[in-house]
């Protein structure tokens, strides 16, 4: 899997991400996909994450970068961090989010990055196992299963 489509994957949100990916179930062999389960870090991740893992990316952030990024974010991505935060930060940092003029992109892009770098880097010292958390969002927002394992809840369904 190429470090281009990883990159591009990593900026893009989740609609362009289930496309690429169900295009690549289908035309590919499954090394290329599970290259990208390994590799991609994206901020969409972030709602797989462990609260301490997010809670660990946030605090790496300056204060303000923090509100900056969580203002510019999708609201999905907001709430998922908020949700994991420690709830005292949590109730601070969302009363910043609406007092702050909205961000710019450039500013935005910049402070993502950060956040992208913090998750590679978890990843790297394997505090963090991007496979793991890309094979639960695929199989969560984009339907893909490549496990093969029956879960505890498909076998009630059968009985």
């Amino acid at each position: 899997c190429s470090d281009a489509l990883v990159s591009f994957l990593e900026k893009s949100g989740l609609e362009t991400q289930k496309a690429i990916v169900q295009q690549l179930m289908s035309s590919s062999s499954g090394d290329a996909i599970h290259a990208l389960k390994a590799k991609l870090a994206s901020l969409e991740t972030v709602r797989y994450m462990k609260d301490s893992h997010v809670t660990e990316i946030a605090t790496t952030l300056k204060h303000d970068e923090l509100v900056q990024f969580l203002r510019g974010a999708t609201p999905d991505i907001r709430d998922a961090v908020l949700n994991k935060l420690p709830q005292d930060l949590a109730i601070e940092v969302s009363e910043e989010i609406d007092m702050v003029e909205p961000v710019g992109r450039e500013t935005y892009v910049s402070i993502e990055r950060k956040v992208l770098n913090k998750i590679k880097m978890l990843a790297n010292q394997g505090q963090l196992n991007l496979a793991e958390l890309n094979e639960r969002m695929f199989a969560n927002e984009f339907g893909f299963d490549n496990t093969g394992e029956v879960e505890a809840s498909d076998m009630k369904k059968v009985g």
